[in-house]
């Protein structure tokens, strides 16, 4: 899927081709880490909630809410019953973690755009890359 995001849209060089191996799973995987957070989200709000009404709320396909579902239930955020999905009590705890998880991961990729801007500088002449 990202592959041909990438060739469709940006030329293909080896550099740019590597960088995307580098960052193309930290993407796919905070993509997923959103769509939960809004699935999620429509459940604390609307619950009890089916698959079709978040899709159709949401935008989401519903093959993805379901897998989206699915993944909320094993982690304990929400149950299913016969008129939907309803969020559990951890749900909103787990909101204020989330808080807190977000915060590590945007130091973190602070410290790589600054370690990455730096490289961007280099000569890539350089053999000592």
């Amino acid at each position: 899927m990202f592959i041909s995001y990438l060739i469709e849209d940006t030329p293909l060089n080896f550099s740019s081709y590597m960088l995307f191996m580098l960052t193309g799973r930290v993407r796919h995987e905070l993509e997923l880490l959103n769509r939960h957070v809004i699935v999620l989200k429509k459940v604390i709000e609307s619950g009890p909630i089916g698959i079709m009404k978040l899709s159709l709320d949401t935008g989401i396909p519903d093959h993805r809410v379901r897998y989206s579902l699915r993944v909320l239930e094993h982690h304990g955020l929400i149950v299913p019953s016969t008129q939907g999905a309803v969020a559990t009590k951890s749900a909103a705890a787990a909101f204020s973690d989330f808080e807190e998880e977000l915060e590590k991961i945007i130091e973190l990729t602070s410290e790589i755009r600054k370690d990455g801007g730096k490289l961007s500088r280099m000569n890539p002449e350089n053999k000592n890359l």
